[in-house]
């Protein structure tokens, strides 16, 4: 039996670091469906928002079947994703046709917290623009610009609708408050994991 590690959480809540951390010093294999949504931003592009959203739903599909790949090796994975509804039926598939497990990681805190630093990584130069932009990439005019940011009550609104503020998959759950990410003991989440590995 095998071990699926979905780490899931709004936008900006530190998912990505948590989930590297874990797949470091648990000797983890990790799936960040953001590395391979920036591929497909690098290789394919998007002319609209449709286009954009198409790109999304390959990465979730390529994210599933490279993690049944390594399950199918007997290995454990991480799947570290803002994972909302439409990733439910990609769950019961892997659990359908595999001897597996589900273990979340629910990375949440602060709702205002999070927002704010959404906000503030998309105006980083240093964030992927695939990200940024909604429209068109590799944009043609307008290069730099930063869209005006939603609304925190859009912000709220819109992830709690897609389900991504309570997403959970299996009955073993870890929740890490990241609103404060100095407080966050690192340690105990790790040991958390690998006693529920253990199970």
């Amino acid at each position: 039996m095998s071990y699926v590690i979905a780490v899931a959480g709004l936008p900006a809540s530190g998912k990505s670091s948590l989930a590297e951390y874990l797949a470091r010093e648990a000797h983890l294999p990790l799936i960040c469906k953001d590395s391979i949504k920036e591929a497909l931003f690098d290789t394919v592009g998007f002319h609209s928002r449709q286009e954009k959203t198409t790109l999304n739903r390959a990465a979730l599909k390529i994210m599933f079947y490279v993690g049944e790949q390594i399950i199918r090796t007997g290995q454990n994975v991480i799947l570290e994703n803002n994972f909302e509804n439409d990733a439910y039926p990609y769950f019961e598939m892997l659990l359908e046709h595999n001897d597996v497990h589900c273990i979340t990681i629910s990375v949440g805190g602060d709702t205002k917290t999070i927002y704010e630093r959404y906000i503030r990584r998309n105006r980083d130069p240093s964030r992927h623009r695939g990200h940024v932009l909604s429209t068109e990439y590799p944009e043609k005019k307008n290069l730099g610009h930063i869209p005006e940011p939603i609304a925190f009550k859009e912000f709220c609104q819109g992830f709690q609708e897609r389900g991504m503020m309570d997403f959970k998959i299996g009955e073993s759950v870890i929740y890490v408050d990241t609103t404060d990410f100095s407080k966050i003991r690192y340690e105990d989440i790790l040991s958390a994991l690998k006693q529920k590995l253990k199970e």
